[in-house]
């Protein structure tokens, strides 16, 4: 028990209690004074923990495979881990990152490292990024892939220091940095690159006094722990205050925890993190000298104080190993009171004489959302701080390096090379799981153990009833119980016999109308129990009905009982536990009138032409055993279940011959017109509804609603390719329908490089297993199976991933870039030839993935005219997936050239490939086309057809653009438009015709050309050219190119430095301050080559990124390193990386 008080630590503390009860007393709710009366408090203390143990340490796993990957070697050791709902990973001296599965244990994979031993390790919330420090002082995160560790970003703010606490904040986008310096640094993380392309990787947070122990993050507030002082920040206003006034010295831990908690101790995660979330439900505690607590509140201000010293004078609470395999039981250290199979049951006795314990509580950890924990080398100790007591606290584990917690289980790693895993259980839960998975003995010897608690308490523990036959279950442990077992337990098991009895007429009910029951709320508590504590993650429970499988979610099932436990008609259930009882009831539960089903298959045997009628009357009579129509849900017809087997097959093969035939589409149009197919077809892709007819659609969804009804008769061989051969317009649902169906089978065979040719027999499986490796973007892998499919299918599926994707709430625009690049990506490897075939719908899908992913380019109504010509020059860039547009252009040109020019309008880049597919045309033809889209190039390209003629019409027609007209149908345009300038087609026009007769060509459209319009590189071509001429004919095309940069190779068209610090260096704006640079310098430079294709150290980002060189170019050392100047705080002459010092003047960083 805690007994709380609060002393004259500081002001604030006292001040807060000044308005309440001269008495504060967190501990003892009994309002008495721990000083008035100690020996009340301690055996009131010893009462409570030993005769009311709400909660126990089990190990319910062994965990000694953790140390399997580290057998062959002796020279490895973990040094560090971290725990996560769904991951257990290791830090080692080799550097390495070992990710276990944490439940059930086993090994996954190991993530290399070359920076070093790893010193800290932490798991974003969302398990996708993984943070680790290394003996250097680096910090690198990694998303952690089933390929391995994918690098995000590596930052050396605090190299050659000890990082001692890595905190990652809700949003998984912020990583929080503590070293032992009291620096708090922050780094920016994205997968995405594009996302965080021009975000300060990371920087300084706070300069606290001393080394940082602890930090934690709750609702945009980090708490972060030094050596003498608490701090709470709030990092979007980018503030902090001090916790309290008073000062420490030495290593304490602080944490955040919500004190309103819901479900038992579970806080609403969505809530907690919501933009209204209430902060006086956030309580912060931060360790004290002598085994004390401050209890704050989020502004700073001391609640009260938790005295832990003698309230920990109290026996330590035993490990109960109940796993069978666990290497634990054996060791010496941990066999001190441990019930052992063969060990008589004794009870332990209260020791009033326990010694009080005053220590520093190193760290603080939050558990199961209520209570919080901490340890040091020999102990274990969990505390409740809403209620004021102790829950327990274990010293049998020794030498304890690392503790950590997920959900209800706290891990241990011991020095000996030994882990750990103990579960907080309530003692109810824990009993009902031993009973569960027939563990009797050890039930028995827990039950003996608390005997006395638990037979006065009986009435609190509802669910201990179960356990009412556990004399009989021991009695049957080799034919015979255990000496004494019985004896003890006799009391208990009588009490828990007459609670079932009662349980029997209170918790189960008799449906209404017929002879279906169910069970109470009670039991149903109970099951969920039994699956809450199963130490496999199992795949959710399914109903087999002849070898067929239908899921059914928990929740379903949760639902639908809450629906019927309440009828008012509904009559009690009879005792079926009594022999008797079960002779005289006869349940004849109703079934379904299949007899005219059953009718009408032999008649269509006998006939050897069956009608259509017939056949559709079969059809309807199925249909009459299921819901109806209208309805809502759709159900499966269980026809596995009421049927033979010879006439499901029947039945089988009659479905696909109709459904081949397509005469089953005039049947399913007067079927499922109720009002659900309005909704059903409004929510189908955009891509699809822009395509397809609304009459296709509604088929696709009326089959869908079909094939959900003939679940049991389908033919997983046959039903794709009977789908198919109807060609239906869009069978979109249909196939997701098939899918669903099939999609229990297991994806266990499915890895990172291979799937098991077995496992993939039949269609269904292999567009499953296509879906999965879509969702976790194995692209590369899926495309090895295309030949067996088609492409529309896998359209189907990529639709499916990006709509699941979007109502999974994550951001729309990741999303469908991220589904975008999937598509094209998987296009790209199995060939572009797949495009010669496609239709309207994959067609659309295709452009608008090209339009995203380009999305540099100007949008329709932007860049082109309304007749669809391009009214802006085209920027020369990187295209992605060019391929795709060049097929979709030489696909759609031919037949439909409005279309085609619609599509070059959403990727301006095809511009130029559709330019090059009409070279066979005549030149005046694509004149227009040329001159409009600036790829005037295209003339030098087809100079054998270029005569004076031609160029006279250029320049025609290029004074026609310039007055803002349309070159193809005559429309005005707004100005805003770049066109080719006159210089660059003068130098063209003398290129290709000369100097002279380009002059007189200009003049004669002086009035159309302004003398600012041709600058002086135009009259140096005239000069030069003519010169050049002279001499020797043919060599004004080098003049030419010598003049606009061409022909000098790659280095000449991409410039070292942006245009801005080219004006700079040229003095254009030589008022602002700048780093000396090598062009400018009296002194050599380094004499360096540079890589432009190199990353910054520090930012990470390509030294040649525009945006970072924009303003101060780049500075390198003569140790080779270069840098961004705007990503170095100051002109350093020292480099970050290696530590070069260089000289003034002499030796100085270039520019």
């Amino acid at each position: 028990m805690i007994f709380t008080r609060v002393k004259d630590e500081q002001g604030i503390a006292e001040a807060a209690f000044d308005t309440q009860s001269d008495e504060c007393c967190c501990g003892d709710r009994g309002g008495r004074n721990w000083n008035d009366n100690e020996k009340y408090g301690l055996e009131q203390a010893l009462r409570i923990v030993m005769d009311n143990p709400q909660y126990l340490l089990a190990e319910l796993e062994d965990l000694s495979s953790i140390f399997s990957p580290l057998k062959t070697t002796s020279r490895i050791k973990y040094t560090c881990f971290n725990a996560s709902n769904n991951f257990l990973i290791f830090g080692a001296t080799s550097g390495g990152l070992y990710v276990f599965r944490r439940e059930p244990c086993c090994f996954l994979q190991l993530l290399p490292n070359k920076e070093g031993a790893v010193t800290q390790v932490s798991i974003s919330p969302n398990e996708k990024l993984i943070a680790f420090s290394t003996i250097r002082g680096i910090i690198c995160v990694v998303e952690k892939t089933p390929q391995g560790a994918k690098h995000i970003i590596t930052t050396v703010e605090h190299q050659n220091e000890q990082i001692t606490s890595l905190q990652w904040n809700s949003s998984n986008n912020e990583l929080f940095i503590g070293d032992n310096t009291g620096k708090v640094s922050i780094v920016m993380v994205s997968i995405f690159p594009t996302k965080g392309m021009f975000q300060t990787p990371s920087f300084v947070l706070m300069q606290l006094d001393s080394k940082i122990v602890q930090m934690d993050f709750c609702s945009n507030l980090l708490l972060v722990s030094t050596l003498t002082k608490c701090y709470i920040c709030d990092t979007k206003k980018e503030i902090f205050r001090q916790v309290g006034h008073k000062l420490r010295d030495g290593e304490y831990g602080a944490c955040i925890i919500n004190t309103q908690v819901q479900n038992d101790g579970v806080i609403d995660s969505g809530k907690a993190y919501s933009e209204g979330f209430n902060l006086a439900h956030l309580k912060l505690f931060c360790a004290r000298p002598g085994s004390r607590v401050w209890e704050c509140a989020m502004d700073g201000t001391v609640i009260s104080t938790h005295h832990f010293k003698e309230a920990l004078a109290v026996p330590p609470r035993k490990i109960h190993f109940l796993n069978d395999s666990s290497s634990q039981n054996s060791s010496s250290d941990l066999n001190n009171g441990v019930l052992t199979n063969g060990s008589s049951p004794k009870c332990e006795r209260i020791n009033s004489n326990y010694p009080e314990q005053s220590f520093n509580f190193q760290k603080l950890h939050v558990l199961m959302s209520k209570f919080i924990f901490t340890y040091k080398s020999d102990g274990v100790y969990i505390f409740d701080p809403c209620k004021g007591v102790v829950v327990l606290w274990n010293n049998q584990i020794t030498n304890i390096v690392d503790v950590r917690a997920a959900n209800d289980v706290i891990y241990v790693l011991s020095g000996f090379e030994k882990m750990y895993a103990l579960n907080v259980v309530p003692l109810e839960k824990l009993l009902i799981r031993l009973y569960f998975q027939k563990k009797y003995l050890e039930l028995a010897k827990l039950c003996v153990e608390f005997n006395n608690h638990l037979v006065s308490e009986i009435n609190v523990y509802n669910k201990l009833y179960v356990i009412h036959d556990l004399d009989e279950k021991l009695n049957s442990i080799d034919g015979r119980s255990p000496d004494g077992l019985c004896d003890t337990l006799k009391p208990l098991i009588s009490l828990c016999k007459e609670k079932a009895q009662k349980k029997k007429v209170q918790n189960a009910h008799k449906l209404k109308s017929s002879d279906i029951y169910i069970v109470g709320r009670n039991v149903q508590m109970i099951m969920e129990d039994k699956r809450l504590f199963n130490q496999k993650t199992l795949r959710p429970t399914h109903l087999n009905l002849k070898g067929r499988s239908h899921s059914v979610s928990p929740e379903r099932l949760q639902n639908g009982t809450g629906k019927v436990q309440n009828r008012e008609n509904s009559s009690s259930l009879p005792d079926l536990t009594n022999e008797e009882t079960i002779q005289e009831e006869k349940v004849n539960p109703s079934q379904p009138d299949v007899e005219k089903v059953v009718q009408i298959c032999d008649s269509l045997r006998k006939s050897e032409d069956p009608s259509d009628n017939l056949v559709f009357n079969l059809f309807d009579n199925i249909l009459d055993l299921g819901p109806s129509e209208n309805t809502n849900e759709i159900c499966t017809v269980p026809l596995g279940a009421l049927l033979k087997d010879g006439d499901l097959a029947f039945i089988s093969d009659v479905f696909h011959s109709r459904l081949r035939s397509k005469v089953i589409f005039d049947w399913l149009e007067t079927k499922f017109n109720g009002d659900e197919l309005a909704v059903a077809v409004a929510d189908y892709p955009p891509v699809l509804l822009a395509n397809h007819s609304v009459k296709s659609i509604e088929l696709d969804f009326k089959l869908s609603k079909l094939l959900k009804v003939f679940s049991c008769v389908l033919k997983e061989n046959e039903i794709i390719e009977a789908i198919r051969e109807t060609n239906m317009e869009c069978y979109f649902r249909s196939l997701l329908e098939v899918l669903d169906i099939y999609q229990d089978t297991s994806l266990s065979s499915v890895s990172g490089a291979t799937l098991n040719p077995n496992f993939v027999s039949s269609t269904p499986k292999l567009l499953n297993v296509a879906y999965f490796l879509f969702s976790i973007g194995q692209v590369e892998q899926c495309s090895k199976y295309s030949s067996k499919t088609n492409l529309r299918e896998m359209f189907y599926l990529m639709l499916k991933h990006e709509d699941t994707s979007k109502r999974a709430g994550k951001s729309v625009e990741l999303i469908e870039l991220q589904c975008h690049t999937l598509f094209l990506t998987f296009l790209d490897k199995v060939g572009w030839d797949v495009m010669d075939n496609i239709d309207d719908s994959i067609e659309s899908y295709v452009v608008n993935c090209l339009e995203n992913l380009n999305s540099s380019a100007s949008s329709v109504r932007e860049s082109s005219c309304e007749c669809g010509f391009p009214r802006v020059v085209l920027q020369s860039s990187m295209a992605m997936f060019p391929d795709a547009g060049y097929r979709l252009v030489e696909k759609t040109w031919p037949r439909s050239p409005a279309k085609c020019l619609e599509i070059c309008g959403k990727v301006p880049y095809l511009w130029r490939y559709l330019i090059h597919l009409r070279r066979p045309e005549p030149l005046d033809t694509v004149l227009p086309l040329i001159l409009q889209s600036g790829e005037i190039q295209e003339l030098e390209k087809r100079s054998s057809e270029v005569n004076d003629k031609v160029l006279e019409s250029s320049v025609a027609l290029l004074a026609k653009l310039k007055s803002g007209t349309c070159l193809n149908c005559d429309r005005k345009m707004k100005p805003d438009g770049e066109t080719v300038s006159w210089t660059d087609f003068g130098m063209l026009s003398i290129k290709l015709s000369g100097p002279e007769e380009t002059l007189e060509l200009f003049k004669k459209y002086s009035e159309s050309i302004q003398s600012k319009e041709l600058n002086q590189t135009f009259y140096q071509g005239l000069i030069f050219s003519a010169i050049m001429e002279r001499h020797k004919k043919g060599l004004r095309k080098n003049v030419i190119n010598l003049l606009t940069g061409k022909g000098a190779g790659d280095s000449a068209r991409v410039p070292a430095f942006s245009e801005t610090f080219r004006r700079k260096i040229l003095g254009e704006n030589s008022s602002e301050k700048r780093p000396l640079g090598h062009l400018d310098s009296d002194t050599h430079h380094w004499g360096v080559k540079m890589n432009f294709k190199e990353n910054c150290p520090v930012c990470s980002l390509p030294l040649d990124t525009k945006a970072l060189i924009g303003e101060a170019g780049l500075i390198v050392f003569r140790c080779a390193h270069a840098f961004h100047s705007a990503c170095l705080k100051k002109v350093n002459l020292e480099c970050p990386v290696c530590k070069k010092v260089g000289t003034q003047d002499t030796d100085q960083p270039g520019s």
